[in-house]
């Protein structure tokens, strides 16, 4: 790293710090993404085989009942050839041995990831990039998609015809201090699509290198950010046509009387699939029970 420092270099104590930070956090992501796995189980003719159309990357935390669920559902409800990997972020280690001899017995792939120390989002999101470097770009599937482990398909689902110049999920815009942009202008042009229910064609990939990916939140100076995965913004999103409204949209309150709220009362409707808003309770809710009890009830009334 000494080219950091060729020439002379005037500047004060908050510039020097400012380096050091960007500094410490590019080394500290590196050295995140090239950790090897903690551990594996693959099933054999997950490598090489040509057959799967998308390969389909679900990131756990600290929960294996969603995560067996999630797996029962999406065989029987994802309609495309796919391969299914979870990739455990838990930091709990009876949870993870627990997803081992869940993803054994349902012959899915299980990946257990390195430590990351991150806070929550951002250990999301470096998730998302070590699966990239460690198994996208190795595997190079002509599909893939990222999950939350708390979403599951609720209906008979096939993603490719709605596919739109490579991409299809969830749009997200920006986020402000005065709130969230509902419509793209030319004072705020940025958009993603939802970390937790995304799809690619692996072609818009192919060609940039792991450590330039960046499936980070995104800030505009004096604008405002888009949440994990905005920032694809720069390589991926900014030289996409803004697709407009992809998949269907819904927030239904399942507390009858109670204010809507994501976090406590609400869950998401996305194109026959349900997301049950911090489930795993990284974002701490009063009514955690209450949420587990309501996916149970709706997780159960569906066909097995």
């Amino acid at each position: 790293m000494i080219f950091l420092f060729k020439g002379k270099i005037q500047c004060g104590r908050k510039e020097w710090r400012d380096m050091y930070c960007k500094f410490t956090s590019l080394l500290n992501f590196l050295i995140t993404l090239y950790k090897p796995s903690k551990r594996k189980f693959i099933p054999t003719g997950y490598n090489g085989d040509k057959k799967a159309l998308i390969d389909i990357y679900t990131i756990a935390f600290n929960n294996a009942e969603f995560i067996k669920n999630q797996i029962l559902l999406i065989k029987l409800r994802f309609k495309d050839p796919h391969k299914h990997f979870i990739i455990d972020n838990s930091s709990d280690v009876l949870i993870r041995e627990k997803l081992i001899k869940i993803c054994k017995q349902h012959q899915v792939a299980y990946i257990g990831l390195p430590t990351i120390n991150y806070s929550p989002n951002k250990s999301h999101a470096m998730a998302m990039h070590w699966t990239f470097a460690h198994l996208i770009k190795k595997r190079k599937p002509k599909f893939f998609c990222f999950l939350d482990h708390d979403i599951f398909p609720i209906k008979d689902f096939s993603f490719l015809d709605k596919m739109k110049n490579g991409i299809y999920g969830r749009i997200m815009h920006l986020y402000t201090q005065n709130g969230y942009v509902e419509q793209i202008s030319n004072s705020y042009p940025y958009w993603s699509i939802w970390a937790g229910f995304c799809f690619f064609d692996y072609k818009l990939f192919k060609d940039i290198k792991s450590y330039k990916i960046n499936f980070f939140s995104k800030r505009f100076e004096g604008k405002g950010f888009l949440d994990t995965g905005g920032g694809l913004w720069e390589k991926i999103y900014s030289k996409i046509p803004y697709p407009k409204k992809m998949a269907n949209f819904e927030v239904l309150n399942f507390r009858e009387g109670a204010k809507e709220d994501l976090q406590s009362s609400s869950f998401e409707l996305i194109d026959g699939w349900i997301h049950f808003v911090s489930l795993s309770n990284w974002r701490p809710t009063s009514n955690l029970e209450e949420k587990i009890e309501k996916f149970n009830e709706i997780i159960g009334k569906l066909d097995n």
